[in-house]
């Protein structure tokens, strides 16, 4: 039974007099009654009585930090109270609000959202078993050398987490924010995982910074349809302002013709390009209404491309051809009936 936090929160709010001890001695037996009330999820770790949304190591920091110097304050750094319990609720509410006004930038068991270069999961209403598994967050950066060596074997950065490390329960409310990276972050992996068995859900999204965005922007579109397509920095990207919940929804297609065939990819030799189609989901996010997605080009050169978006088993509802010219279009043509009858 945890007993010796509460001891200490509770003589953080009624701290004994100056040289007395006796308030304290007093309220030792009341507190030892009240103690298997109070503790809440043994090994779990959450302590959610009483309204207060900390988790148990939130209440014993609480308590232990004010004996330590400043360098080894225990308080978690999110959320970080700066007061009561009560001052605790206000904060997580006032956050809660701020962040769940902004779009997601990927939905599932949790919402996700990219604020400020943290990443916050909400989810209302919130149960109790919800949030007991651990969080995995695997961040796929712009450039592999700014990973730690450690991490670059991986390709990303690990940044699992425990939801009571970073999160709280309030009024039904779950909400844990994670610090991200300084560096630039190209997508983000995360979800909830149960231990020996696997993930129980998952998303992938694209990040995009407001410097980000107006550097493409600033450019002139290499094409416009839907989606303007800019060319920028040995990418492509696809903006789109203002931006509705539908228009992500279905898949892009992108096909890459080479200036010199030979530089493809054996798999696509016989079809004369190069597909990389994609989810949004998978490269873009949305930023106070406006879409990005970014995709990498191949580092050989190219002719052009020809993208869009498709409806599965209905067909392609936009498309753009950039550097495509008449002799090619037929060339595609013809290798596209070569190798449906067998013969590329």
């Amino acid at each position: 039974m945890k007993m010796i936090p509460v001891v200490f929160y509770l003589r953080k709010l009624l701290p004994a007099p100056v040289g007395s001890r006796g308030r304290l001695a007093r309220l030792l037996p009341l507190v030892l009654a009240l103690s298997p009330l109070l503790a809440f999820g043994g090994d779990s770790g959450h302590f959610y009585r009483s309204g207060f949304g900390h988790n148990w190591e939130w209440a014993k920091n609480l308590a232990l930090a004010e004996n330590l110097p400043p360098e080894h304050n225990l308080r978690p750094s999110h959320p970080e109270p700066d007061g009561t319990p009560a001052d605790f609720g206000a904060m997580h509410n006032r956050e809660y609000a701020l962040i769940v006004a902004g779009t997601p930038a990927a939905r599932s068991e949790f919402d996700v959202y990219e604020r400020e270069g943290k990443l916050s999961y909400v989810k209302e209403p919130c149960r109790e078993g919800d949030p007991r598994d651990p969080f995995f967050l695997h961040v796929l950066p712009a450039r592999e050398n700014d990973l730690p060596d450690g991490s670059r074997p991986h390709g990303f950065e690990n940044r699992d987490f425990d939801f009571g490390e970073h999160g709280a329960v309030l009024d039904g409310k779950c909400l844990a924010t994670v610090p991200l990276p300084d560096y630039d972050i190209d997508s983000i992996r995360t979800g909830q995982y149960v231990p020996g068995e696997g993930q129980s859900w998952r998303v992938t999204f694209g990040v995009v910074s407001d410097r980000e965005y107006a550097l493409i922007v600033a450019g002139t579109p290499t094409a416009r349809s839907e989606f303007d397509v800019y060319v920028h920095e040995g990418k492509l990207s696809y903006v789109k302002e203002p931006c509705r919940e539908g228009d992500t929804r279905d898949p892009f297609f992108l096909h890459l013709l080479p200036a010199d065939e030979n530089d493809l990819p054996e798999w696509s030799r016989p079809h004369g390009f190069e597909s990389r189609d994609f989810d949004f989901g998978e490269h873009g996010a949305v930023l106070d209404g406006k879409c990005l997605a970014t995709v990498a080009l191949p580092d050989y050169d190219i002719d052009g491309f020809r993208t869009g978006q498709y409806v599965p088993s209905e067909g392609r509802s936009w498309q753009v051809d950039n550097g495509i010219s008449l002799g090619s279009h037929l060339k595609l043509i013809l290798k596209a009936i070569l190798y449906r009858v067998g013969l590329a």
